[in-house]
């Protein structure tokens, strides 16, 4: 829009301009014509002063060249009078030009404004850039720490998933060792006391001071030993030896336990600390 409006101001410019020159060359042409007018006046006055002075029979010619300078001298003065009109509308076309030149002036100010506001605009839009980098930098910095840290939980898993299967194995191991010990029970009870099934489970090996025929007391022992690696840790191997206990303070009739509803259980761990369980209906 503003190349539009420039374009118009220069070709307003450009005829003022020509019309200024234009103004100046019939001007010129006016002038040039008044000079000559005025020597033809001068020069007819003179011819007729000396005509005068020496015919006074063309005094009548006399008279019309004076009426003839007289009206050159009237057409001498509407010329003057057009050129002074001509003179007041160069001013007015002057003073539109100056208008014209403080309208562009105006605009020329509005445009370096503008051309600031436009250069701070571009300041901060670089500087908002460089906030959005470091912010993108940071977000790269996260994710790498969050990438890192999902490595490091994917470890933490496998390890657990590992101590799972080595604690499942570990009580698979013990409840191996409770079906043996069960199966040890069965065999101190007494033929007529046997369920009746085939397929009560006897232990492998079983460790007593006690003969299965002795009749001087029931109390027997059976130890029995487990290892469980814990982790990856040194120092992770805890060994633990149990003994059960199986007592009873009935005395012996017929060759057969009379209360076999109680049981007494009783685990002691290596370090000294004693747990004592009772567990009954075996």
């Amino acid at each position: 829009m503003w190349e539009v409006e420039v374009a118009e101001i220069d070709s307003l410019k450009q005829e003022r301009v020509e019309s200024a020159s234009l103004i100046a060359k019939l001007t010129e042409s006016h002038k040039a014509d008044l000079v000559s007018v005025r020597g033809s006046a001068d020069e007819l006055e003179e011819k007729v002063i000396e005509v005068a002075s020496t015919v006074d029979n063309f005094s009548g010619d006399a008279v019309s060249a004076l009426l003839c300078a007289n009206s050159l001298t009237n057409r001498v003065s509407e010329c003057e009078s057009q050129l002074n009109k001509v003179n007041d509308q160069n001013v007015v076309q002057n003073k539109d030009i100056d208008s014209i030149r403080g309208s562009l002036n105006l605009k020329t100010e509005e445009l370096e404004e503008t051309k600031t506001l436009c250069e701070w605009q571009h300041n901060e839009l670089r500087q908002v850039k460089t906030f959005l980098a470091a912010q993108n930098n940071d977000i790269n910095v996260f994710k790498n720490e969050i990438a890192s840290q999902g490595e490091e939980i994917e470890a933490i898993k496998k390890t657990a998933a590992m101590e799972s299967r080595d604690l499942h194995t570990a009580l698979s191991s013990q409840k191996e060792d409770i079906k043996y010990l069960k199966g040890f029970i069965q065999t101190l009870r007494t033929p007529e006391e046997q369920p009746d099934t085939d397929n009560r489970e006897i232990p492998l090996s079983w460790n007593s001071s006690d003969t299965a025929g002795s009749q001087d007391s029931l109390d027997s022992q059976l130890y029995y030993k487990f290892d469980k690696q814990f982790g990856a840790a040194e120092d992770s191997k805890l060994e633990q030896t149990h003994k059960a206990t199986v007592s009873t303070s009935d005395t012996i009739e017929t060759g057969s336990i009379k209360s076999r509803e109680e049981i007494l259980w009783s685990a002691s761990v290596q370090d000294g600390n004693i747990l004592t369980n009772t567990c009954g209906n075996i």
